[in-house]
């Protein structure tokens, strides 16, 4: 779909939310009004001892259940449309470049930052997390970033993974579906904390004595003796029967009280999710798919939305407890706590195992939706093509983090070891190396790529862009040493990979810069690698005479007297510089001589 698509969308869920509300006002008077008279009709034929008035009493009794449901269902309805519109609200943000707004930044997932997930913007303000999550659960969110941050590579898996992604992006209907569900979700990191602690109850559970059929005929026979009692048939008898079967209930229910408190606690706190859970599963087992993967995954959801509505209907007869008069009357008559202890045990043996999969295929199931993305939002997408040999092409391949209306798009084929580029400042440099890294990311993530074309070989990255000194005593110039070393050390191991260098050691002076730049691009320049340095010391670009290597530029031009850029990779090392320009233009300087 495209931006407009988005907006007839939300126009036409705000029109049916409008009318679902107006609705609601006027079925809350009737209610109100068929409470009235039920009062009205009852106290008439009472004190005016008109019978026949009873009869309209029961009739508009039912009315005003009737009345009840249709509210309970309207209710339910404006929370799904409700959920569906935040879930068009937040495409439409990413149209509108609003998206560095959404809340998740993918910080809360991750044990560390490493320098190739700050460098590229995987997680973050501003990042690439940030743009693509649509997943509500934790391993739904921790599954995208294992994705955005691989290092080893099954390329069957990653082509199975590109089909599943392609397939889900031309199911608009199902992704918003599934979108919507998780956002009814109330308070979802509480709901995830339950559902990480219901996992680990379930492997941790402790066998649980049977009460089988006890539990049918001690209610059975409490039944018979209210029966009895009431209708005062051996009445002796039942007066003895009941207040035994109703107090021995009691102290049933008691014993057992601090045995099954806590897990009733978080099976009553599932029923929060337990819906959404099942709606996810039902519109799985109804959809048809063609890829593998998601075939796979429907598959491994088998049984799942039959067994997430049972456990929402243990969970509605432990809610039920909740009230005190309530559990005194289940308790007393029906051995209630005893009966959900029983149902929950043999919901675990039959279910329990597979609980953990079926978590498991939803959090994959939301990280490829959330890769989708991309494929909804953005004009010019393709899937990367894999190769054995090691190699980097790709034609018009652009950001995807950058506004549509300013990114430039970039051809390029890697046809030697190592890249020099150099240019002009803010001419493309950096931005051209992390439009190569991001796109790498997303390809290795099994995700569409922002370009019409792209053939990678599966490589591990390496950056080495963003350093800062800390307050530890390490220098930025010691920071970036150690970021090379970790890519020269990688690179003696044999690793294919590739290396992202933004302004190789800019921290200490030129002399030192070009020969330890020299000598690094020297130890780089091996078959397993692929080195992109970008520069302003035209000094490197003599390697070309050394080394495999090729030279690349970005270059400015002048209009009105105002310094301009094209932003557009260019063969051959770079002519021109602009600093002087900058320092005029900046007012540090009065004038300069080209």
């Amino acid at each position: 779909m495209n931006r407009n698509d988005y907006l007839l969308f939300q126009n036409k869920i705000l029109k049916e939310i409008k009318e679902l509300e107006s609705r609601s006002l006027k079925i809350s008077i009737f209610r109100f009004i068929a409470g009235i008279l039920i009062l009205i009709f009852l106290l008439s034929g009472y004190f005016l001892k008109l019978e026949y008035l009873y009869i309209f009493m029961i009739i508009t009794i039912m009315a005003f259940i009737l009345l009840v449901f249709k509210h309970i269902k309207i209710s339910d309805n404006l929370t799904y449309l409700k959920a569906k519109l935040i879930v068009i609200e937040n495409y439409l943000a990413r149209f509108d470049n609003k998206w560095k707004e959404f809340e998740e930044t993918g910080l809360d997932y991750i044990d560390q930052i490493t320098g190739v997930m700050k460098d590229l913007d995987i997680v973050g303000n501003n990042s690439l997390f940030q743009y693509l999550n649509t997943a509500i659960t934790l391993r739904g969110k921790k599954r995208l970033l294992t994705k955005l941050t691989r290092s080893e590579f099954d390329q069957n898996l990653l082509i199975q993974e590109q089909e599943a992604i392609k397939e889900l992006g031309d199911k608009d209907n199902f992704v918003i579906d599934i979108e919507t569900y998780g956002k009814m979700l109330i308070k979802p990191k509480m709901i995830e904390k339950v559902i990480e602690e219901f996992i680990i109850n379930i492997s941790s559970k402790q066998k649980w004595k049977r009460w089988r059929m006890v539990r049918y005929i001690i209610p059975f026979l409490t039944i018979i003796a209210l029966i009895m009692f009431l209708f005062d048939y051996v009445f002796k008898l039942a007066v003895i029967l009941l207040p035994v079967l109703v107090f021995g209930q009691w102290i049933v229910a008691v014993i057992n009280l601090s045995k099954n408190s806590d897990l009733f606690k978080q099976i009553a706190q599932l029923s929060k999710c337990l819906t959404s859970y099942q709606n996810i599963c039902e519109l799985i087992e109804k959809t048809t798919f063609t890829s593998t993967h998601m075939n796979n995954l429907k598959s491994s959801l088998s049984e799942s939305s039959r067994a997430f509505s049972e456990l929402k209907a243990i969970s509605s007869s432990v809610k039920q407890r909740n009230n005190l008069l309530a559990a005194l009357l289940l308790n007393g008559i029906l051995l209630w706590d005893i009966n959900c202890r029983e149902r929950f045990d043999i919901w675990i043996d039959k279910y329990g195992k597979k609980m953990n999969s079926w978590l498991d295929s939803i959090a994959e199931l939301e990280s490829l939706i959330s890769l989708q993305v991309l494929i909804q939002t953005k004009s010019s997408i393709t899937f990367a093509t894999y190769t054995n040999d090691l190699c980097l092409e790709f034609s018009q391949a652009y950001h995807p983090l950058i506004n549509d209306k300013q990114v430039v798009s970039n051809s390029f084929a890697m046809d030697k070891q190592v890249c020099v580029i150099t240019g002009s400042n803010m001419s493309g440099k950096t931005t051209f190396l992390r439009t190569i890294g991001i796109n790498l990311v997303l390809a290795y993530a099994g995700g569409p790529v922002l370009a019409n074309s792209f053939k990678c070989s599966l490589m591990k990255i390496y950056t080495s862009m963003r350093l800062e000194d800390d307050i530890s005593g390490i220098s930025t110039f010691y920071a970036e040493l150690l970021r090379i070393k970790e890519i020269v050390e990688a690179n003696h191991r044999g690793e294919r990979m590739i290396a992202l260098i933004d302004e190789i050691f800019k921290g200490t002076n030129s002399k030192d810069r070009i020969y330890g730049a020299t000598e690094t691009v020297k130890q780089l320049a091996t078959p397993n690698i692929f080195t992109f340095i970008t520069t302003h010391d035209f000094e490197l670009c003599e390697l070309e005479h050394q080394v495999p290597c090729t030279n690349y530029h970005f270059s400015e031009y002048y209009e009105n007297n105002k310094i301009k850029f094209d932003y557009l990779i260019k063969q051959g090392r770079c002519k021109t510089t602009n600093a002087k320009y900058l320092l005029k233009m900046v007012g540090i300087v009065k004038d300069y001589n080209d």
